[in-house]
């Protein structure tokens, strides 16, 4: 292997460690003159941003006798664009509601006032505690294990709207 193999290789063994242990850490809600603010912690988002690229360019350097079709990286970017739009952004807790918004998309940002919450459900997937909020709006908030404080979260809105999270 050659010098740069083994300095991706070093990369991507990083990279998965740094991910792995940014789930055990719990992160900060964020208080803000708006309401309570719960993001995406940081690892989890240089995860979704760099690591796509890494591997493009790892491919491409372990491949690099043959060269690399050009629809190649337009799918790959095209894809990744899809991906990004669709993750999940800020969670805010406001006096009035809990609104979620996505990074990328321009459509408004999902909204339930308090008093529509229908349920709040917490389970355990292979990823991590995923926390739904449920309202009678057909309306869905997920809090995922990518975003932080969620002991916290599930408390704050345990509070607010006055229902116990189902398990």
């Amino acid at each position: 292997m050659s010098a740069l193999q083994y300095l991706l290789a070093g990369y991507m063994i990083l990279s998965v460690v740094l991910v792995l242990g940014s789930g055990f850490t719990k992160g900060q809600p964020k208080q803000t003159e708006d309401g309570v603010e719960f993001i995406l912690k940081p690892m989890f988002r240089m995860f979704m941003v760099i690591m796509p690229l890494y591997l493009l360019s790892a491919w491409w350097a372990l491949h690099r006798q043959y060269p690399m079709p050009w629809w190649l990286p337009v799918l790959f970017i095209g894809v990744n664009c899809f991906v990004l739009a669709r993750q999940r952004g800020t969670i805010m807790l406001t006096p009035t509601a809990v609104t979620q918004r996505f990074w990328l998309l321009p459509l408004s940002p999902k909204r339930i006032a308090y008093e529509d919450v229908m349920m709040i459900q917490s389970k355990m997937k292979r990823g991590g505690r995923f926390t739904q909020v449920r309202g009678n709006t057909r309306v869905n908030i997920v809090h995922s294990p990518g975003h932080s404080a969620a002991d916290e979260f599930r408390a704050e809105m345990e509070k607010r709207t006055g229902k116990r999270v189902a398990t």
